[in-house]
């Protein structure tokens, strides 16, 4: 049984409902791998049920200290090169190691997301917590997951309603299906079930 009195809830991470959703998802769906972008007390609560992960983020401060967070530099992409990743036209792969570093650090970041090597290995994932890097740089990861998600998978998408994530998510998964929304204030985040 988790604690969720033991974690901070200040309104960067995960809220208590997020996660007590997300413990109700891994149990019931029997998930068993996830990948975390923005590294906290999401990673934290992975740690604390046990399922194996994956976690990225860009600042050994914000991040938690354990053996599976990935440090990893953010990239800004030019707006022609973001259109072309979030229309699959190329691969997030491909083209994210001709980029600079951001000029905003932590918030309303444009067209940023992790420095991703293509020799990168990873297994494969059932699960994805979408809570960083901030701004509209989120949307990469759909495209970046497509050789590591399950046939079956689920992503939790932070702060949803921000940008226009959900449009993005049904460009690469067009069968993709919103099965929890939770808005409550300034608390908004979904889950939408993955078939590939």
């Amino acid at each position: 049984m988790i604690d969720y009195n033991k974690y901070t809830y200040n309104g960067w991470g995960l809220s208590k409902e997020a996660l007590q959703t997300l413990e109700k998802l891994i149990n019931d769906n029997s998930l068993t791998s996830a990948v975390e972008f923005g590294s906290g007390q999401s990673t934290h609560f992975l740690e604390d049920i046990g399922i194996d992960y994956v976690s990225f983020d860009d600042d050994t401060y914000y991040a938690a200290p354990f053996e599976n967070v990935i440090i990893s530099d953010l990239k800004e992409l030019d707006d022609s090169s973001f259109s072309k990743v979030i229309n699959n036209e190329v691969e997030y792969v491909d083209v994210n190691l001709n980029f600079k570093r951001p000029q905003r650090k932590h918030t309303r970041q444009k067209n940023c997301f992790y420095t991703i090597k293509k020799d990168l290995i990873l297994p494969k994932f059932d699960l994805v917590i979408l809570d960083g890097p901030n701004g509209n740089g989120r949307s990469l990861a759909y495209n970046f997951l497509k050789s590591y998600l399950l046939p079956t998978s689920f992503i939790l998408i932070d702060d949803y309603t921000h940008y226009p994530f959900e449009d993005h998510l049904k460009l690469t998964y067009p069968n993709s299906e919103i099965v929890h929304e939770y808005k409550v204030g300034r608390d908004e985040w979904c889950i939408y079930k993955i078939n590939i």
